[in-house]
């Protein structure tokens, strides 16, 4: 989850916030008609679907936090993740939940491999993954030598983009869907299916329920206590990268007006004040941050010092 998600209203959160999606599906019926429409089937579900599923091998191993997990009355396991931030390692992740998945579904001593259960690993994102512009890639092992031949090992793993531009293969409900999921909140977009309608509708009653309103700041507190100095290091980043900014025009100001040195000052103190909330300044760091009047590098550096975790890593970037 990114920082920004939590400074949303709860009202002007989409399904496309890790908040708002979690809460929504655990409504079992919001996850059945979500799977309906993705997979284009009619799948009856078993129990409750579980939110942050944590999975772990052993104690001091990974720990694997799934979003959605469920299963239906055929045994079939159903994990549906969202991810907002496009990272080269997302098809290895999806590799890792498969396998811990795996690994809990059979007894110590199992010899029985058919006794796996199907999985489809789900991932929805706003971007494209692949760059084919397609809405849903699906994923199942095949031979190379000869690709009508398929593994039949029970493991899917579907890829959906909500930024799709080629339906090649996909139902119409699905596109509708995953517009859905970006514009949750838009009342000036009408839809068509009635699934997408019932979730809809199953939104605004939760809505209404002050208890929702009340569970997301108890969220956003928690989650400002476990990520805090990420957050604040975010914070303090935009700050660096505005001073900077507002530094780039004061020295284009102050260059025709013959200022530069003013500006040279002020960004000075700012990288000093900025490695004063880390710890104290060796004399030897600021005499050279002090000698320094290339203001193009001194903004660098102010950059630097808004990132840096300790002074000696501020001062190996800059040396």
């Amino acid at each position: 989850m990114q920082s920004d998600d939590i400074c949303k209203p709860l009202e002007e959160m989409t399904l496309m916030d890790h908040f708002m999606f979690e809460e929504v599906m655990e409504n079992p019926e919001n996850t059945k008609l979500m799977l309906d429409i993705i997979l284009e089937d009619d799948i009856t579900l078993k129990g409750l679907p579980q939110t942050e599923k944590e999975l772990r091998k052993q104690p001091m191993n990974r720990l694997a936090r799934l979003d959605i997990w469920t299963k239906d009355i055929k045994d079939t396991i159903y994990d549906t993740e969202l991810q907002n931030q496009k990272v080269p390692n997302l098809s290895k992740r999806t590799r890792y939940y498969q396998a811990m998945i795996d690994c809990k579904l059979l007894a110590p001593g199992e010899k029985d491999f058919n006794q796996l259960n199907n999985v489809y690993i789900i991932l929805i994102a706003p971007f494209d993954l692949f760059g084919y512009g397609l809405y849903r890639y699906t994923f199942v092992g095949q031979c190379v030598e000869i690709p009508e031949l398929k593994m039949n090992d029970g493991a899917t793993r579907i890829f959906l983009n909500t930024k799709g531009t080629d339906n090649t293969g996909v139902s119409s409900e699905l596109v509708e869907f995953l517009r859905f999921m970006e514009f949750t909140n838009d009342e000036t977009i009408e839809y068509t299916s009635p699934k997408i309608l019932k979730i809809k509708e199953n939104i605004k009653t939760m809505l209404k329920d002050t208890e929702y309103s009340v569970k997301y700041l108890r969220f956003r507190e928690a989650y400002y206590r476990e990520h805090k100095d990420e957050i604040e290091a975010d914070k303090a980043a935009a700050r660096a990268e505005g001073l900077a900014e507002g530094l780039a025009e004061g020295l284009a100001e102050g260059r025709a007006e013959g200022h530069t040195l003013g500006v040279t000052e002020a960004t000075h103190n700012n990288i000093i004040e900025l490695l004063h909330t880390i710890s104290e300044i060796p004399t030897s760091l600021r005499d050279k941050i002090l000698a320094q009047n290339d203001n193009a590098l001194l903004t660098e550096w102010l950059i630097k010092a808004a990132h840096a975790k300790s002074i000696e890593e501020f001062e190996k970037s800059i040396a």
